[in-house]
């Protein structure tokens, strides 16, 4: 599966439609990612992927790192958002 979803290949079409990937970073190393596309309608972001280091876990990185990408998605004109959890 990872083959699959992270080939150059497969980044490359999800550019192409406009889906984009933020790295996070903490004490200058990457510690995670997320995805992030535009939704249907204008109103509406859907949060495809969203990993954080487990090490890092509940010391407020990714609430700090989700806040972030619910800004972005406001400033976008985005008032949902959306996620599916596997």
């Amino acid at each position: 599966m990872l083959d699959w979803m992270y080939s150059e290949e497969q980044l490359f079409a999800d550019f192409a439609q406009d889906i984009r990937y933020y790295l996070f970073a903490h004490q200058e190393a990457f510690i995670g990612y997320a995805s992030f596309e535009k939704g249907k309608n204008p109103h509406e972001h859907h949060l495809a992927k969203f990993y954080l280091r487990k090490s890092l876990h509940g010391q407020g990185i990714g609430s700090s790192a989700l806040t972030q990408l619910v800004d972005l998605a406001k400033s976008e004109g985005a008032s949902e958002i959306s996620l599916r959890v596997n």
